[in-house]
């Protein structure tokens, strides 16, 4: 079984999507699956294309900007594009961690036969802090979205069904939401909650919910 995964790093957010895509390489690695990286300058237009008809990965992530109809690789070039290719997902889950992406090209894949696919239906977001920007595992402002959305792949990994996964990723949402609430939490924590309310609120699936990676 194939995991394809993008990892454009041109920018902070990219930077910082494709460090935290880091742990789910590794343990899909430690699951006996084939990881197919495409990070920095490989995550364009024809190396995608290539390898989603070559190989038809099961399980495919898009990190990166977006739009509506849009997923978008190094550079933001447009990797995926609702009327144009999404057949391309087809017979994949495929989840999309970029900016509403999901609610049309997430929708209407489904119709071009893709199995299941997860994203945000807005934009997806997360607090930084800058004198990290260099060391993203280590910003734990970023830490709370950034992890809460990594639970999907890790429970989509783990064998779990897109509904268990999307479940699973709600619930560690709401988790660091209910940290960020205590008398104990950062000063920055009312910023923190700001995005994990409106990326839990935004984070749709279409599709077989009890579609799994393996059959």
């Amino acid at each position: 079984m194939d995991f394809f995964i993008t990892r454009p790093e041109h920018d902070d957010t990219t930077f910082y999507l494709s460090n935290w895509s880091k742990e789910l390489i590794e343990l899909a690695k430690t699951n006996g699956i084939n990881v197919l990286d495409f990070d920095k300058e490989r995550a364009t237009a024809t190396e995608v294309e290539k390898i989603l008809k070559k190989k038809s990965p099961r399980l495919v992530m898009f990190n990166g900007h977006g739009n509506k109809e849009t997923v978008m690789g190094h550079q933001n070039a447009i990797l995926i594009k609702h009327g144009v290719n999404e057949e391309l997902l087809k017979n994949k889950i495929v989840y999309c961690r970029s900016c509403s992406s999901a609610a049309i090209l997430g929708k209407e894949s489904i119709s071009k036969g893709t199995t299941a696919f997860l994203g945000y239906t807005n934009l997806f977001g997360f607090s930084f802090n800058p004198q990290r920007s260099a060391t993203p595992l280590k910003d734990e402002f970023a830490k709370p979205c950034l992890e809460s959305s990594n639970q999907i792949i890790k429970a989509l990994l783990k064998g779990h069904t897109v509904l268990e996964a999307y479940k699973s990723s709600q619930q560690a949402t709401d988790d660091w939401i209910e940290k960020m609430q205590r008398s104990d939490a950062p000063p920055e924590a009312s910023h923190i909650l700001l995005w994990l309310v409106w990326n839990k609120i935004n984070q749709k699936f279409y599709g077989e919910e009890s579609a799994k990676i393996c059959e």
